[in-house]
């Protein structure tokens, strides 16, 4: 993996572009301000999220207000500080915004949530993490074409081709020993709900942790996006073959979707660029497969790099 997405942590200064791109996210935040609003959601002070939206606001009014040389003499030093900023804002207000018409109690108890800890994409163990991993996935799902709603186990999905609800148990592990123990843990939360579904598994900090918080797409030979679904796969046969083998009289590995994501530099020209792959799994019996491949054709036209930053310009 390490031979394929190379991580660099370069010192050298940045350059910045104010191509089209800034624009996008100075909508989102008006239009994530107008979604606290209308749920009575306040950001306090003490949230460790406040001070990226903050950084990202100083800097999109820079960049309108200020003269172009005064601007890049302020920002350069500070190029990885709003890298981070952005991949938190964008992945944040993003999601947020494609379920806004959530039921609100349900959208506000997540809320406080996913503000109460660090988002930052430094592949550390943090539970607000875990809630916006659930966000994420509840959101690129409504993208896909399928009625959502957040409620127990953690996400239900109904239409687009489904003959009935189907439901998502999701967790976001940060150690290999804890991925059986969160499988049968998530099978058990389906089963109560008297409802048949998928477990989520989001192995970002399994597969990324150790690695730079900077990550630089271009430097491997070959595509990320072909890296990320092979290491899924991998991941994928290891497991069936374990859970088999060490885990007998739990139930199999038989329903699961795995999926890996990461904000990165990317493309031609560059800028900031999400990759997002995922694999699902299901026996042949499984009582649900055609629902299951129903989910798979959905998201299937998803599972691609996603550009959202302003271009750089060359020799970033």
């Amino acid at each position: 993996m390490n031979n394929d997405l190379t991580r660099t942590d370069s010192s050298s200064s940045k350059k910045w572009s104010s191509a089209i791109g800034y624009g996008k996210i100075r909508k989102n935040l008006t239009d994530f301000d107008a979604l606290l609003a209308s749920i009575g959601v306040r950001i306090g002070n003490d949230s460790p999220v406040k001070p990226y939206l903050d950084l990202t606001r100083e800097f999109l009014a820079d960049e309108q207000g200020m003269p172009a040389e005064q601007w890049l003499a302020k920002w350069d030093p500070r190029f990885k500080e709003f890298y981070q900023g952005q991949i938190l804002v964008d992945r944040l207000t993003e999601s947020l915004l494609v379920l806004k018409d959530q039921r609100q109690g349900a959208l506000k108890d997540y809320l406080k949530k996913v503000l109460s800890g660090s988002l930052v994409q430094d592949f550390e163990p943090q539970q607000a993490k875990d809630f916006l991993y659930e966000l994420e996935l509840a959101a690129t799902l409504k993208q896909a074409g399928f009625g959502v709603e957040l409620r127990e186990p953690d996400i239900v999905l109904t239409g687009n081709g489904l003959s009935g609800p189907l439901a998502i148990a999701c967790k976001y592990p940060s150690s290999v020993g804890q991925i059986h123990t969160h499988l049968s843990k998530s099978y058990s939360q389906i089963a109560k709900q008297k409802l048949d579904g998928l477990v989520a598994l989001g192995m970002d900090q399994l597969v990324f942790g150790g690695m730079s918080n900077y990550m630089d797409f271009r430097q491997g030979e070959r595509h990320p996006m072909e890296v990320l679904q092979d290491a899924l796969g991998q991941i994928v046969r290891n497991l069936v073959v374990e859970r088999a083998r060490d885990y007998p009289s739990e139930k199999p590995l038989d329903g699961a979707i795995f999926t890996l994501t990461a904000g990165g530099i990317f493309g031609e020209p560059a800028c900031l660029t999400f990759m997002r792959a995922l694999t699902l799994q299901c026996d042949a019996e499984n009582p649900r497969i055609k629902d299951i491949g129903v989910v798979v054709r959905g998201l299937d036209s998803l599972s691609r790099p996603v550009s959202v930053g302003p271009a750089l310009p060359a020799g970033t």
